[in-house]
């Protein structure tokens, strides 16, 4: 459980640095921090079932596997998780990828309710 809690704070510490970097004009970088905010939140609850993935796409397919398919987490995270993934690859490698103020904050947005949602799944699972 110890993993697991650091993974949440992780997230938690991410998501903050996502706000930070959106307020000071740093838009693609606060993208590539709301994405891995997801990021630790799916590992921590992957782990609830001693599942350590070693890619990206790996955390993506057993995430669905094990916790949207049997309906214990909604099918909108899986797809909030996706579409992260596929923003923060774009914001980090994509040059001419010029994301708005507002399309940075709804992935942050997406991000929190990601978190959040993760925490109370996690809490229910215990």
């Amino acid at each position: 459980m110890i993993e697991l809690r650091k993974h949440l704070d992780r997230s938690e510490d991410k998501l903050k640095s996502a706000h930070i970097l959106l307020e000071n004009n740093q838009i693609t970088d606060s993208i590539g921090e709301a994405y891995y905010s997801i990021y630790h939140a799916t590992m921590a609850i992957l782990i609830l079932k001693d599942i350590h993935p070693r890619t990206h796409s790996g955390l993506i397919s057993e995430f669905g596997l094990h916790f949207v398919k049997n309906g214990t987490i909604e099918d909108v995270y899986a797809k909030i998780l996706a579409k992260a993934e596929t923003k923060r690859i774009m914001a980090d490698y994509d040059v001419d990828y010029q994301p708005s103020p507002k399309e940075a904050e709804s992935i942050i947005k997406d991000a929190q309710k990601f978190h959040e949602r993760i925490k109370e799944a996690i809490n229910q699972l215990k």
